[in-house]
């Protein structure tokens, strides 16, 4: 499934607040499935070796690295599972230029919100598989975020949302194959 025999590549967009589960259910996704994952830290460590988080440079780097990782797996005929945080309105241009280069690349896209509730959030935040990683780790830093920017508003009103509170990523993960129509690798 990590190449399209004679059909379009897929490309699918996990997306919620911090500690919603996107990279552990992408990781699954990827695994099971067969995709390439390019999760959002992946662009975003590689621009933080240059330039200063929340910076016009940092963030103008990291969405050339999106598109241009995005655009090329397409062009190759390569399915790949994605993650974002989405603060609504604010990121609305980004998922525009997304879809672009998806389509640029003949590629179809697909957005899935996973929405676990607040608790869930406050307990997954502090997980010590966070610790080390640029990834926000505190809960008071997550309530700052939520009181901030809507990162709870779907990109798309028909967009695939999940309340992950109680689901295993396994499971996360075969619902998202079922709802894009991809079957398991090998």
């Amino acid at each position: 499934m990590g190449q399209t025999a004679g059909r379009c590549p897929r490309h699918i967009l996990i997306y919620g607040p911090p500690a919603a589960g996107k990279l552990t259910v992408a990781r699954c996704l990827a695994e099971r499935y067969d995709l390439k994952l390019l999760d959002n830290h992946l662009t975003l460590d590689v621009a933080l070796r240059l330039f200063s988080f929340g910076t016009k440079e940092c963030w103008e780097l990291v969405e050339r690295m999106r598109l241009d990782l995005l655009e090329a797996a397409g062009r190759a005929g390569l399915n790949v599972v994605s993650t974002l945080v989405f603060s609504h309105p604010d990121d609305r241009g980004h998922i525009s230029r997304l879809l672009e280069a998806s389509d640029r690349a003949g590629a179809v896209m697909s957005f899935v919100q996973l929405r676990p509730r607040r608790p869930v959030l406050e307990e997954r935040v502090i997980q010590p598989s966070r610790q080390g990683t640029r990834k926000v780790g505190d809960v008071a830093v997550l309530a700052r975020m939520l009181e901030k920017y809507d990162l709870l508003t779907p990109i798309n009103e028909d967009d695939f949302s999940i309340d992950n509170s109680e689901l295993a990523a396994e499971e996360v993960a075969s619902m998202i194959a079922s709802m894009v129509g991809i079957e398991p690798a090998g």
